[in-house]
């Protein structure tokens, strides 16, 4: 019997030290980095018997002892949420609260009884309201359980505690909107102790008790504004009212403000004449007014707007109007617009942007047969297009019968406008010699709108049926058009008119084919390099090649073939100076070798040794440099031609080979030429903000998180260059000219780095997409290389003119003060830093995903 009583004993002891155990072990694993790993922690931690009694057992005041104790209990008391769980949990802080001495240890208790506790723990917690530690803890504790018991045990400690605890209370029980304590506190109002009187004060505000306004109507300004908003929320109209009529007497706007949202909350239309007296105070009281305006809608009040603006014209009423969004019922805002007032008219324009499309769509014919001035003209032309309403055929034959030297202004900008049914009209139209200027305008209108919207095969299938019976002078336009199309339907055609007989027309499409946006081009400029025998020609092919190839399926060792053919070809050092460039990103052997044949050339040894150190070194793209039999030979030749900065990279790297030690080598990627690199590729040392969310590893900097990253220098003038990938859906920015700790969208300016294919963003407005300026300038799209794939791009910032290059394209070319006139911008928000001198430039990051590398900058 006895054997088997220590049996039990034992068996006892091992799963109580089995438990223990296993609680550690749990310990241990905090604190929880995620959600999930919170809800993981806290499932293991409830299996655990008793958790709650032991945890508490285990709270130590000394500083740092129980941190991990404490991490589990706040746990616990996040996802304790069972009836049984939350009650054991309370019943083990409470009994804690109970035999702990402690203050801190008790500050913390109580702290963790705010996410679970009940009413049937204020009584516990309400011992505690008299101390001067704990006071604080308490009240807000009792405050968040919120039950009648709550404010009863507020109140009723009152007059038991001290003024600084009452404060504290008072403030509570205020925020709490408790009506019980009203009575209670009034007689503080009259307190010596000023902070102990504006918490009563506040309290009654907050309460809004229509039977303290005789009190309330003798206090400073911000106290009214509180009491006025609360009696308006809480129905008691004709108190509120009487709060409004003593705020519209202040001198301060944010009263006169207020005392308007009051009586309109109040009174609703028979506040209208307040809203229009208003518009005669100060512009910060008046434009609060028209937005007032705009939450009383019906036709009734809308006719009263229309009334007094009919009487007396004048851009708050007109605001006023606009709010309703009805222009074709009123043709208010359209009149406004053709109005000789420049302070209307420029009202009516602006508020055109906050419009609907069909009431845009109704304004235009308008605005384009009558004699709207040129700029007010581009204005709704560039808002339509914005906005890609497809209204071409009504503003098309609006424009064609204004004056004939304006049309060909107004139809060079109609690009957004087009739809794929106007198509066959506008060709027709275009491909007419007799239509002379208008012909051209037209033609550069769908350049515009090919790069998004219109149908580019059905383009050039129109193209392609009438192009041979056109006379010559429609057939260039039929290239430029072509040109802009791109692709290989277009390439075909283009090249078919380079055996013209007519010279222009063979001009032309070579300068199209020279000038090409995609790849289809590739074949034929490499035959026009390595065969013509017209060096401009073949100079031209060489430039084309080098913008269009790095982007294409071309393989390397084709690139290659073709550069080390031209090398052979071309005369001038300067084109060859192209080729090594080129080469020179091609760490291979085969492009090591072409390099090192000009290492001696006296026109180009500098560049074929600076060609060659790239080649050779670890670069992004390859983290261990070119080791083979050639490289010692070569390294030799750059120590004996090279400059000082190559000759030592040169003897580093050589040293390294000789002591097998490549692997490990390390030394500075060269920026190019004129430029400081602002990343070392290896970490991020001089650089701010939220580092810990990038990753700045093996060459490349990879967000893993959201935050901006900046480097630490500002800039006013330069030239920055980046490479970028995305996947898909991902969002980043450049924020340049910026503030640190600001949003550099709108305190500096922001330009975009988004995956523009990403289904999310469909909708998006035009100038949030990849390389708009954000807000202010729209990109132009169709540039990006696909999804997954680097990508290069460059930042020009000279003055107000601000040029995004994206694979070699000009996406983005804007002067601000062009894009934003008198600061207004596109998006219709305030961008105070879009001006700056100078600032920060910097990745702005909207979540994990993104990367970059090869980062440079150079100061204009």
């Amino acid at each position: 019997m006895n054997k088997i009583k220590l049996s039990i004993i034992v068996l006892l002891m091992l799963t109580v030290g089995l438990q223990a155990a296993t609680l550690d072990e749990v310990l241990n694993k905090f604190p929880a980095q995620n959600a999930q790993q919170q809800a993981q922690f806290a499932s293991e931690l409830l299996a655990t018997p008793d958790v709650a009694s032991q945890l508490c057992k285990r709270l130590n005041s000394e500083p740092g002892k129980d941190v991990n104790v404490r991490y589990a209990i706040n746990n616990l008391a996040c996802f304790a949420t069972k009836p049984a769980d939350k009650q054991n949990f309370n019943n083990a802080l409470l009994a804690a609260l109970t035999s702990q001495k402690d203050k801190e240890v008790q500050g913390f208790i109580i702290d963790q009884l705010r996410w679970s506790a009940d009413s049937s723990a204020i009584d516990t917690i309400a011992k505690y309201l008299a101390d001067d530690y704990l006071n604080f803890r308490a009240v807000r504790t009792i405050a968040t359980i919120g039950t009648d018991k709550a404010d009863n045990a507020l109140i009723g400690c009152l007059a038991k505690i001290n003024d600084n605890q009452r404060i504290t209370t008072i403030n509570a029980l205020a925020n709490m909107q408790s009506t019980m304590a009203i009575q209670a506190v009034t007689k503080y109002v009259d307190s010596s102790n000023k902070q102990l009187q504006r918490a009563a004060l506040y309290l009654l505000a907050q309460t809004a008790s229509p039977a303290v306004l005789p009190i309330m109507e003798k206090n400073d300004t911000d106290m009214l504004i509180t009491y006025g908003l609360n009696l308006a929320n809480q129905g008691h109209i004709p108190a509120a009212v009487t709060i409004a009529r003593k705020l519209q007497k202040n001198e301060d706007f944010h009263a006169r403000t207020t005392a308007l949202t009051i009586l309109v909350q109040a009174n609703g239309t028979g506040a209208l004449d307040d809203l229009y007296k208003a518009f005669e105070d100060h512009y910060i009281v008046a434009n609060h007014a028209v937005a007032l305006a705009a939450k009383i809608k019906s036709d009734n009040t809308l006719k009263w707007w229309l009334k007094k603006y009919n009487a007396k014209p004048d851009t708050y009423t007109l605001k006023a109007i606009a709010a309703y969004d009805a222009i074709e019922k009123n043709n208010t805002l359209t009149q406004a617009i053709l109005s000789a007032d420049n302070s209307i008219r420029e009202t009516a324009l602006d508020l055109m942007k906050y419009q609907p499309n069909d009431d845009i769509a109704h304004v235009l014919p308008v605005a384009f047969s009558s004699n709207l001035d040129p700029q007010s003209q581009s204005q709704l032309i560039e808002l339509a297009s914005v906005r890609r309403i497809k209204c071409f055929k009504t503003v098309f034959a609006a424009c064609l019968k204004m004056d004939a030297k304006a049309q060909p202004n107004v139809l060079a900008k109609l690009g957004f406008l087009i739809a794929k049914d106007d198509l066959n009209a506008i060709m027709d139209y275009i491909l007419d010699e007799n239509n002379g200027k208008n012909s051209a305008a037209l033609a550069k209108s769908i350049s515009k709108g090919l790069d998004v919207d219109i149908d580019k095969k059905l383009t050039a299938d129109l193209i392609a049926k009438k192009l041979p019976a056109l006379s010559a002078p429609s057939k260039l336009i039929a290239i430029d058009i072509l040109n802009a199309i791109g692709g290989s339907q277009a390439f075909t055609l283009t090249l078919e008119q380079t055996k013209n007989t007519d010279a222009k027309i063979t001009e032309a499409a070579y300068t199209a084919i020279f000038d090409w946006s995609d790849s289809f081009a590739l074949p034929t400029l490499c035959n026009i390099l390595l065969t013509s025998t017209d060096e401009k020609s073949q100079i031209k092919a060489l430039r084309s090649i080098v913008r269009l190839a790095p982007n294409s399926a071309m393989a390397p060792a084709e690139q290659i073939d073709i550069y080390t053919k031209a090398l052979g070809q071309l005369k001038r050092p300067s084109e060859k100076r192209i080729i090594l460039g080129q080469l020179a990103n091609f760490p291979t052997d085969a492009s090591l070798s072409i390099i090192a044949t000009l290492l001696k050339d006296k026109d180009l040894s500098a560049d074929a040794c600076a060609a060659a150190m790239k080649t050779i070194q670890p670069n992004p793209k390859q983290l261990v440099g070119l080791t083979s039999q050639i490289v010692p030979a070569i390294l030799e030749s750059l120590i004996e031609f090279a400059n000082a900065e190559i000759k030592k990279q040169a003897t580093t790297y050589l040293d390294a080979l000789k002591s097998n030690k490549v692997k490990t080598v390390s030394f500075d990627v060269m920026a190019p030429v004129g430029f400081t690199r602002l990343y070392n590729g290896k970490n991020l040392d001089n650089w701010v903000g939220a580092t810990q969310n990038y990753d700045p590893t093996n060459g490349v900097i990879v967000a893993t998180g959201g935050g901006n990253i900046y480097p630490d220098a500002q800039y006013d003038n330069f030239h920055f260059k980046f490479h970028f990938k995305l996947n898909s859906g991902d969002n980043n920015g450049v924020g340049i000219r910026t503030k640190l700790n600001v949003n550099a969208a709108y305190d500096g300016m922001e330009i975009q780095v988004l995956d523009n294919t990403a289904d999310q963003y469909k909708n998006l407005q035009p100038y949030q997409y990849h390389g708009s300026i954000y807000g202010v300038v729209p990109a132009k799209r169709g540039f990006l290389n696909p999804v997954g794939q680097w990508n290069s791009e460059e930042i020009i910032a000279d003055g107000d003119h601000i040029i995004i290059i994206v694979n070699g394209t000009i996406i983005t070319d804007a002067y601000l003060h062009d894009a934003a006139p008198e600061g207004k911008t596109m998006d219709g928000n305030n961008h105070p830093g879009l001006f700056n001198k100078s600032g920060y430039i910097g990745f702005l990051g909207h979540g994990a995903g993104p990367q970059f590398r090869e980062i440079y900058i150079k100061s204009l």
